[in-house]
């Protein structure tokens, strides 16, 4: 998703069928604590989820760049390998990669975001602090996803930025941060949006975050 469209979605309000998901306002939405002497974080990789092996799909998560600070957010990079012959897969990329929407803030707890790295620019944060300016309600724009058709020994690489979560307390509060999603397989590679998946399976993978001394 381009930064402007991604923009302009983040500062919608009342989207119809949002209510409920992780968009809502939460209490005490934009109170950024003062917190640590500084905004320096460190964030790390602290677990990956295997996958089962008789799905033959690989996932890895690698960390790009490991400091927020003035200069630049972490950046992190997931990779989706298809170990089977050629099929199609619920992993794609742009708006469509598997934290896309709505799926990119941290489950447990909540606090950071992981926008694609078009997505937001240094202009768009609140001064030297990777959070957006954008407050308020999220909206997100509704469409749907095809599956991705994988040939054998095929990988697809998705990064995203990691930033702060504007809805919710303290600005990359130390801690460890979990995401997980549904992935499906299809054994056919021409399959579509709306047709039975072959399989399902829930992957996830978390961040620590620790204040630089």
């Amino acid at each position: 998703m381009k930064r402007r469209a991604y923009l302009a979605a983040a500062g919608a309000a009342g989207l119809a069928g949002l209510a409920g998901c992780k968009g809502m306002v939460a209490p005490g939405a934009g109170r950024h604590l003062l917190g640590p002497d500084t905004d320096e974080r460190w964030v790390a990789v602290a677990q990956v989820d295997d996958v089962v092996d008789e799905h033959d799909v690989r996932m890895e998560v690698e960390l790009l760049e490991p400091v927020a600070n003035a200069e630049h957010p972490p950046r992190i990079t997931v990779t989706t390998t298809n170990l089977a012959p050629k099929r199609a897969i619920s992993v794609s990329e742009d708006g469509c990669c598997l934290f896309n929407r709505m799926k990119a803030g941290s489950d447990d707890p909540t606090g950071l975001w992981l926008p694609p790295p078009d997505a937001l620019a240094p202009e768009d944060r609140t001064g030297e602090r990777w959070v957006p300016e954008t407050r308020g309600r999220r909206g997100y724009a509704l469409y749907g996803c095809n599956p991705r058709t994988y040939p054998g020994g095929a990988s697809l690489t998705n990064e995203y930025e990691v930033w702060d979560d504007y809805q919710h307390r303290g600005y990359f509060p130390p801690g460890t941060y979990r995401w997980e999603e549904q992935v499906e397989v299809w054994k056919d590679p021409r399959a579509r949006s709306g047709d039975d998946p072959s399989a399902t399976f829930t992957w996830g993978f978390s961040l620590s975050v620790e204040v630089l001394e």
